[in-house]
């Protein structure tokens, strides 16, 4: 159901009359630009067993739906939200099961990072490369509070600081990909260090 593209999209109630599908765990509705919060609300009820879900390019859907997303599909562990305009606003609950998050070119900020470190702290993987209003602050409180992270991506992060990847190596030894921030290089003695730590940072 990617790339729909049209404003039928909206028009999902005929799901309704059919009950709920506990069987189906992945959808992926990447590119819908009409897809609105009305139809994501029915799809979290249609398919409450949801384990991938990807909104990638889906402008219009907000914190709010994504929120009742994640309170009625408990078991959701793979969540694609790149390049959206959502800043997770509203999620003070456990998500205990999430274990990829992508937020890529998106509006997180250190807020949303803080609010994500502490519900989601199963996390192993997290990308928000490409996300101007992250700084170091939050990607330490991630780091700190997600202790199975093993990869995060911050790419193009330009607003957090090239010295990152050594501090949050150090202090979450789970790590095993750390892909920098612009404009940082390492030496030799520093690569080898990260990768007796078991970890290839990019």
């Amino acid at each position: 159901m990617k790339n729909v593209g049209c404003k039928s999209v909206e028009n999902y109630d005929y799901l309704m009359d059919f009950g709920v599908y506990p069987q189906l765990n992945s959808l992926n509705m990447c590119c819908n630009l009409w897809l609105g919060d009305e139809s994501i609300r029915k799809f979290a009820y249609v398919f409450p067993n949801l384990h991938r879900l990807q909104l990638a390019f889906c402008h219009t859907i907000s914190d709010e739906s994504i929120v009742h997303v994640l309170r009625r599909c408990c078991n959701i562990s793979h969540l694609d939200l790149s390049t959206s305009r959502l800043k997770l606003l509203g999620m003070n609950f456990d998500v205990p099961k999430l274990k990829m998050l992508n937020l890529s070119f998106s509006e997180i900020d250190d807020e949303a990072l803080y609010s994500i470190s502490k519900n989601c702290c199963g996390l192993l993987q997290l990308l928000i490369n490409d996300c101007l209003k992250c700084t170091e602050k939050g990607v330490k409180h991630v780091v700190q509070n997600c202790t199975q992270l093993r990869e995060i991506n911050l790419e193009n992060c330009l607003n957090v600081r090239t010295d990152v990847a050594p501090s949050i190596l150090f202090s979450s030894p789970s790590l095993r990909k750390i892909t920098a921030p612009p404009y940082i290089s390492f030496n030799i003695s520093q690569r080898k260090l990260f990768l007796q730590r078991g970890c290839v940072v990019c």
